[in-house]
């Protein structure tokens, strides 16, 4: 049957089903995040979304990728192939009436489940790709992730669960601090310096602030989740 989703206020028809029987969701989604972060949008690209199923020209593409629709609508498949049963969400603790903080750091596991088959990039990328790529990884906590791969994470587990998550700012790590339990580096969304996030540690309460969000380095995520009123 057709489908369609709203692009700044325009709508793209497309044959829903066909789309969602395809394989390459995920890969996709990757190269729309590459140029929301920057890169060109090429011609292959356009050809691959067309082909895909969206009969629509460059400019509305471009329009689509700018506003946020193309990466709403592709997440949204992708999420269609997820197992929700499979994922479980670590303890949240209240830290006031509208928002919880995850009690523990995001694991591997759970990182994978969420994000299927997304490809990181940047500055230490291979890091965090050898980690997701080594099954005996999995229980352990994810490092060498960046603040962008970590608001991806949010957004994509927010989609899948109904719930709103986001990263952390510094002040809720320090409103849960006495709950909390880790032994890395946590990003948050508060800045150090002009380009430069906080990075908190439950040893000591040491503060870190030496990376901007694209950067990799052996830190790990913590969500805090806005409750709904």
């Amino acid at each position: 049957m057709p489908g369609g989703f709203m692009f700044s206020r325009k709508v793209i028809s497309f044959l829903l089903p066909e789309i969602v029987d395809r394989k390459d969701i995920q890969s996709l989604l990757n190269k729309v995040i590459a140029v929301e972060g920057g890169s060109d949008l090429t011609e292959e690209l356009i050809s691959e979304l067309k082909e895909f199923g969206f009969p629509v020209t460059k400019s509305r593409i471009s329009q689509a990728i700018k506003s946020g629709g193309l990466h709403a609508v592709l997440l949204t498949l992708s999420n269609q192939k997820t197992d929700l049963s499979m994922i479980e969400i670590p303890e949240m603790i209240d830290i006031s009436d509208k928002v919880s903080i995850m009690r523990g750091e995001v694991t591997v596991k759970l990182f994978k489940q969420v994000m299927g088959d997304y490809t990181p990039t940047g500055h230490n990328a291979y890091k965090l790709i050898a980690i997701l790529d080594d099954p005996s990884k999995e229980a352990e906590i994810l490092t060498y992730l960046s603040l962008l791969d970590g608001r991806e994470f949010a957004k994509r587990l927010s989609a899948l669960t109904g719930r709103k998550f986001r990263v952390q700012t510094e002040a809720e790590w320090e409103q849960g601090r006495g709950s909390l339990v880790g032994a890395n580096f946590t990003w948050t969304e508060t800045k150090h310096s002009d380009e430069v996030f906080a990075l908190r540690s439950l040893f000591r309460g040491y503060r870190g602030g030496d990376l901007p969000e694209n950067r990799f380095g052996d830190n790990a995520l913590r969500l805090v989740e806005d409750k709904k009123n």
